[in-house]
Parts: structure tokens; sequence; C-alpha cells
């Protein structure tokens, strides 16, 4: 994560690739929210990161797992 916006809040969001996930993405980066993105689709997710720092001015970290599998939540937290 840059350091575009270092004094701001940051958000985790599930899901970030498509539907509810790319709206709360928008939502809190127009808010001025950094920006962790979780989904399956890490190119999918680039674009858009590309997008919400351009945009919003906001960090953007993206992490590409799957959370169906059991230890991914894990992986995260670490």
């Amino acid at each position: 994560m840059s350091d575009n916006n270092k004094n701001a809040k940051t958000v985790l969001i599930t899901g970030a690739s498509s539907g509810f996930g790319v709206e709360f993405a928008k939502l809190f980066a127009k808010d001025g929210y950094n920006l962790v993105l979780v989904a399956r689709s890490e190119k999918t997710m680039l674009q858009q990161a590309q997008g919400y720092q351009k945009n919003y001015k906001v960090a953007v970290k993206i992490i590409a797992k799957d959370l169906t599998q059991p230890h991914t939540p894990q992986e995260i937290f670490d």
C-alpha cells in the first residue's frame, strides 16, 4: 500500500471483484478510505485498484485469495 493517504482509515472488503464488493469499495474510496481488497480475481482487482487510486487518491492493497478455503482467513490476518 502506498503512502497516498496514509492518515486515512482503512477498510477490508471481501468479494471485491464484483457485485456488492465493488460497490462498497467505490463508496469507501469516495469517502477517502484506503482499501484492502480481497477476492479470487487478481486481474480484475488490479484494474479496479488503478481506478480507485486515480479517481479517489486512496491507497489500495490487493489480496488474491479464495475465502471458501478454511486456511484463507488466517493467511489474510497474518
